[in-house]
């Protein structure tokens, strides 16, 4: 789990750009199946991303929930960061 914590912030923190304004991230993928590290965590699961950024902070959520079987893996992350020139850092 804390991988995909550590991409995710680096994934949003590369993407942000300093302004003055306001910017939304609104996603949602359907995967047949949710393995990381080698372990199965589910077959087919929803997995939707919410994000903001303002002047190079940034915070996002996102999570997976089975669709198919009540006990498959649920996860929620949420990532904070901040981008500044070439500077970027995410928790």
């Amino acid at each position: 789990m804390k991988k995909i914590m550590i991409a995710l912030g680096l994934f949003v923190a590369t993407n942000i750009h300093a302004q003055d304004k306001v910017e939304t991230t609104v996603a949602a993928d359907i995967v047949n199946q949710y393995i990381w590290r080698g372990q199965d965590l589910g077959n087919v699961s929803l997995q939707p991303t919410l994000g903001v950024a303002y002047k190079g902070f940034s915070l996002s959520a996102w999570g997976s929930v089975g669709l198919t079987d009540a006990k498959d893996t649920k996860e929620f992350d949420l990532t904070l960061g901040y981008a500044t020139g070439g500077f970027n850092i995410g928790i």
